[in-house]
């Protein structure tokens, strides 16, 4: 098994099945952690083994919360730090646990990683402090983290590429997005997903987008500047995570969110269940070129990395001219625009998706051609990304 899919398989496991875990099992994963890396080669970590049941119990309430499952384990590994031979002890000693995390996966055992420094027992005392009486260590040592060990029946999946938050990789400076191939991103399926949410897979990919769109969310609504009392309708509205942080923004008003992915819209009202119950939102399936809203509805529409798969552009946009209020605006944001040298991998996914791009000129004459006013399009610095921005004229 390669390194990288050990890392995937590996997940926390909280519940056990009573079967022992083997000596040599044990043995494994302890090695696993004294071959870790340290500073300077001081290792200054310390491991207790513990199978007695009464001990593993009394470990099972060492801290408030998140302790529990030690009380069915088969073993546990206490992993003990000493601050004298090293100011960095607590990393050292993390890059064990997670050397023997890694390695109990890879064995078939289950583990979850319990954090003991910085957490307090439920009698008000620091963990280190209930785990020292319980354990007999020296005063100099701290208590870092405890391993559960058990056998399982019930293992999580796997994790996969498409949950990765690639967003928080960064090129030289941090406002610029290193640009990486992800594999289960370059799957049909998945590529699919991004421009049409289905199903299982769709769900993930929204997931995804919730957090990977944040900046650019961001910068769009500060663009927008809402008011409390406006009503505002978002295209495209993916997760639904824009319209929650619009919501904040806008105490008095409506907000509306269309998608034309069943998928997407169920997503929509699960992230906003309040508003949606309050009335506050509402959300619809339907096509940017057939708004299901009467003429002249919003004081403000905004669409965030949707634009791309608009069927007919301009057509498209003189249907968001139609529900805007005489003097409402549009806001239309995405997080690449057409330029030179593009990174290969980002020209991949436009022309595997058949997505619209285009530059700032162009998005200027399309949004004229549209019959807004007072067009306007912008980018931000050290970045790809562009907003378009239309009124619809008064008279």
């Amino acid at each position: 098994m390669e390194l990288l899919d050990i890392m995937k398989h590996r997940r926390s496991v909280r519940t056990y099945n009573g079967q022992p875990v083997s000596d040599k099992d044990v043995e494994q994963i302890l090695l696993a952690g004294l071959f870790s890396a340290s500073g300077r080669a001081r290792r200054p970590w310390e491991f207790i083994v513990v199978r007695d049941k009464d001990l593993l119990q009394k470990l099972s309430v060492c801290r408030e919360h998140g302790a529990g499952m030690l009380a069915n384990a088969d073993c546990a590994i206490v992993v003990l730090g000493d601050p004298q031979k090293t100011d960095v002890w607590a990393e050292d000693c993390s890059i064990a646990m997670a050397n023997m995390h890694l390695m109990a996966d890879y064995l078939g055992v289950g583990s979850c990683w319990i954090q003991n420094r910085l957490r307090t027992a439920p009698d008000g005392r620091p963990v280190t402090a209930y785990l020292r009486e319980l354990l007999r260590f020296p005063e100099h040592l701290e208590a870092e983290a405890i391993l559960s060990l058990g056998m399982t029946d019930n293992h999580p999946a796997p994790h996969t590429e498409s949950e990765l938050p690639l967003y928080q990789v960064h090129q030289d400076h941090f406002a610029t997005p290193y640009h990486m191939a992800q594999p289960d991103m370059e799957k049909a399926e998945y590529l699919q997903n991004a421009r049409f949410p289905k199903g299982e897979s769709g769900k993930s990919v929204l997931s995804f987008m919730r957090d990977s769109h944040a900046a650019v969310t961001g910068w769009t609504l500060d663009l927008m500047n809402p008011q409390p009392d406006d009503v505002i309708l978002d295209i495209g509205c993916g997760g639904g995570r824009a319209l929650k942080r619009v919501s904040s923004l806008v105490p008095n008003g409506m907000l509306y969110g269309v998608d034309y992915s069943e998928t997407a819209v169920t997503s929509t009202k699960e992230e906003n269940p309040e508003d949606v119950a309050s009335g506050k939102l509402t959300v619809v399936q339907g096509s940017v070129s057939a708004l299901p809203f009467p003429d002249n509805t919003f004081d403000k529409i905004f669409s965030i990395e949707s634009y791309y798969f608009w069927p007919d552009l301009e057509n498209d946009l003189k249907e968001i001219r139609r529900v805007l209020k005489p003097g409402g605006k549009v806001f239309i944001t995405a997080d690449i625009h057409k330029r030179e040298n593009l990174p290969e991998q980002v020209l991949y996914h436009i022309r595997t998706l058949n997505m619209t791009n285009l530059s700032f000129e162009e998005f200027d004459a399309v949004m004229q051609k549209a019959g807004f006013t007072s067009v306007k399009i912008c980018g931000k610095e050290h970045q790809d990304w562009i907003c378009a921005t239309g009124e619809k004229a008064t008279d």
